[in-house]
């Protein structure tokens, strides 16, 4: 006999229990909706949109503030606490995202 006699067919149409190695929820996402593509998030929460920042690796969500000293005027991720006179894209005095040994100003407007 091929297969796992004692297991069950699921709603998502996966062989589980048993030998399988499979719950019965296998196949479903954390909303329990078959093949569906909600997940966790970085606060455990389903569907969550709480994420991991790419400068700090701190979990953020829409209430959290990001950590400014991490990021130039262009939002790029920097070296924490750099001192300003060592930020290679400043704000110039028209609020125009410029990179210090240029005269030119990009298009970045803070």
């Amino acid at each position: 006999m091929l297969g796992y006699p004692k297991s069950t067919l699921n709603e998502c149409g996966y062989c589980v229990g048993n030998d399988t190695g499979l719950d019965e929820d296998y196949g479903k996402d954390c909303l329990g909706v078959c093949h569906g593509s909600a997940i966790f998030d970085c606060k455990n929460v389903c569907n969550g949109t709480a994420y991991r920042d790419k400068c700090t690796n701190q979990c953020l969500d829409e209430a959290s503030e990001l950590p400014e000293s991490t990021r130039d005027c262009r939002g790029e991720c920097i070296q924490p606490n750099l001192p300003l006179e060592q930020l290679p894209y400043r704000l110039d005095e028209c609020g125009y995202c410029r990179l210090q040994s240029s005269e030119l100003s990009l298009w970045f407007l803070h």
